[in-house]
Formats: structure tokens, sequence, C-alpha cells
């Protein structure tokens, strides 16, 4: 944001809505992994919002610590149309746990 509009940035928000594909890989503990999908993305600045058909990429690993449960690491960048002249793309960071059954 120019600097004369930091206080209006910052009242941003954003809600989505994704359908997700995903490929990974078998590396014993190690589940390396691609991530893409598209979706409906709500975003809103004080002076617009709009809803748009958006999608994102990014990767990440699941690390196993057991047979039925692992770590998730992984990020994302997230595609989205320019929503009253301004910039709504994002980048998504996700650390979790993942359990098995």
């Amino acid at each position: 944001c120019p600097t004369e509009l930091v206080a209006d940035c910052t009242r941003f928000f954003l809600d989505y809505l994704d359908a997700v594909a995903t490929k990974n890989w078998d590396f014993q503990r190690f589940h390396p992994f691609f991530q893409g999908g598209i979706g409906l993305y709500h975003v809103g600045f004080p002076s617009a919002s709009a809803n748009k058909l958006g999608g994102f990429g990014g990767g990440g690993v699941d690390v196993f610590f057991t047979r039925g449960s692992a770590i998730e690491l992984a990020a994302r960048y997230h595609w989205t149309p320019d929503v009253g002249g301004r910039h709504a793309g994002f980048f998504e960071g996700v650390g979790g746990v993942k359990f098995y059954f």
C-alpha cells in the first residue's frame, strides 16, 4: 500500500472456498507434495469489495512421526484478480498435525 493509504489497507478482509488437487510422493517418513486449486474468493477493502474466481499453487511436506499421524508444513500463493485497483493476491503458510484413520 502507498504510505498515505496504510491505515486503509489494515482493514482488508478475505474469505475463500477452494477445491484442491494434491500430488504427493512417499519417501518413508517424508511425504513432499504439490497442491493446486481453484475457488471463490471474497475480497474486501473499505473502498471496494468483490467475489472473484481465483486459484492457488504451492507445496510442502508431511513428516510422519507414527503410522497414523504427521506434521504438515506448507506454503501457498493465492492468485486473485485485483479489487478496486488493489492487488489482492497473498501468500499463506500452513503448519499443523494430521491424523489418518
